[in-house]
Formats: structure tokens, C-alpha cells, sequence
């Protein structure tokens, strides 16, 4: 009996062999960055392995016309001339009227001149309200050739490291036509299966240790950020989620790792 046990215990995993568990670490998005609009890419101030902030320039189309029209919309925009011809024309208006109706009150004009003056001078106020409304047309013209400019350049959604660029200045980039690719390294996730042992042991907001595997040599905080709740009958097995702060890059994607699930003291 006594060397049935012994075997029994040398069989057995040690509990902390059981505790540690393989692991990946995977950048926290993977973004595919495509073309919005038809052009020629003149521009593409980044390469593969930059890396970028959001809101840096990842590449920029030929927009000659789209310039073009913002300098148009905004020249109109800019021109008060016709509002200030009508004022000029209310006031001139605004003065035949007050002298024909003094002549009239002295029975020198007829009533129908002064009713032309009535009008004339409405027509006046129409027009300097039309004027002022097209200016205000112009100003909403200027942001759309704004926009419509704008979306000739596409900056980065994220920070991350540029890992494949597809197109190349002078070519012509079709509508959803893929250019590069990112991926956002801060945070870092780490994707783990565990055993099923583990479940109900690990909970969102754990801290554990993240070691990379050898030959690469490192260890980082992770956070459970996902717990999942269920296990896969296959393997036995359910999904687990850390996010590892890697502001500096220094944590590398695609790498494998291991973490110690067991006790902490």
C-alpha cells in the first residue's frame, strides 16, 4: 500500500505545474486602414515598424480640386459686398418711401405712388434677407469643402506600431482599397485558456505575473479585464483576459508567455 501511494504522489502534477498556464500576448486591436474616397496617394510620411500617435498622419490623396473649392467657398463666404449693396439699396428705398408719403399725407402724390414705394421698399428688405441668408449658406459651404478636404488625409485612429503598408505614392488607392495595417500596443492583452480547475478561482480586477517564454526574458503585471462564463466541453476549458499598460512598447505582441494562477500570498 504503501508504494501504490508513493507512485500515486510521484504521478500527480505538482500543484504549482497545474497552476501555470500558457498564454499569448496579443495587441489590444488590429486595425486595417482603407481608403474612404477614390484618388492618388501623393503622400505616405510613415513605413512599416513606425510608430504612430493618434491623429498622425498615415497617408494623404491628391486633393487639387477639393483645395480649389475650399478657397472658392471661402472667398464667397468672406465677400460681404451684396449684403452691403442691399443695405445701401434699403436705405436709398427706406428714403423714397418716408418722402413720397410726406406727399401724400400733403395730398401732392397720388395714394398709388405711394403704394410703389410700399413695395419697392418690401423688395428691398427680401432681398438684403436674401443676401445675409446666402452668406450664411456660404459659411456652411466652407465646412463642407473643409470636410470634404479633410477626408483626402487620414490620420491614425490609434496609437500603435505600423505593421504592413500596401500602397505606395503615385498609385492609385480605389475606394476601400486597403492601405496599412496597425496594431495598438498599449495595452497589451493576454489571452489565456484555462483549466477548468481554475474556474470560479479567478475573478475581473486579479493582478497576476506574466512571464515570456524563453528565449525572450521578461516579466509584466496583468490585470483580468474577462472572465468568461462558460467552459468549453472539448477542451475542459474557459477563456481568461489580462490587459498588461505597455505605454512604452516594451511588452512585445506575439509573444508566448505563462502565468501562476495558483495561490498568492
Amino acid at each position: 500500500m504503501k508504494r501504490l501511494t508513493l507512485l500515486a504522489i510521484l504521478a500527480a502534477p505538482p500543484a504549482m505545474a497545474q497552476n501555470m498556464v500558457d498564454c499569448v500576448l496579443e495587441p489590444a486591436s488590429r486595425l486595417t486602414v482603407t481608403s474612404s474616397v477614390d484618388g492618388v496617394i501623393r503622400e505616405i510620411p510613415v513605413r512599416r515598424g513606425d510608430m504612430v500617435e493618434e491623429g498622425d498622419l498615415l497617408y494623404r490623396l491628391d486633393s487639387e480640386i477639393e483645395e480649389l473649392q475650399l478657397e472658392l467657398s471661402r472667398t464667397r463666404a468672406e465677400s460681404d459686398v451684396d449684403v452691403r449693396a442691399q443695405q445701401t439699396r434699403l436705405e436709398l428705398r427706406q428714403r423714397e418711401y418716408e418722402r413720397v408719403e410726406e406727399l401724400s399725407n400733403r395730398n401732392v402724390a397720388a395714394s398709388a405712388a405711394l403704394d410703389d414705394a410700399s413695395i419697392e421698399l418690401a423688395l428691398t428688405e427680401l432681398a438684403l434677407e436674401q443676401s445675409e441668408f446666402d452668406r450664411k449658406l456660404a459659411a456652411i459651404e466652407v465646412r463642407q469643402a473643409e470636410a470634404l478636404l479633410e477626408r483626402r488625409s487620414v490620420r491614425s485612429p490609434v496609437s500603435g506600431l505600423v505593421v504592413a503598408v500596401e500602397a505606395t505614392v503615385g498609385e492609385y488607392a480605389a475606394e476601400q482599397a486597403a492601405i496599412m495595417e496597425i496594431i495598438e500596443t498599449d495595452p497589451v492583452h493576454v489571452e489565456v485558456f484555462a483549466p477548468g480547475e481554475l474556474f470560479g478561482h479567478i475573478g475581473v480586477g486579479d493582478l497576476y505575473q506574466v512571464d515570456l517564454n524563453p528565449p525572450l526574458q521578461g516579466q509584466f503585471e496583468g490585470e483580468v479585464v474577462i472572465v468568461d462564463r462558460f467552459l468549453d466541453a472539448a477542451s475542459g476549458t474557459f477563456g481568461i483576459q489580462l490587459s498588461v499598460s505597455n505605454p512604452e512598447s516594451k511588452v512585445p505582441t506575439g509573444a508566448r508567455c505563462r502565468i501562476d494562477f495558483g495561490p498568492r500570498g
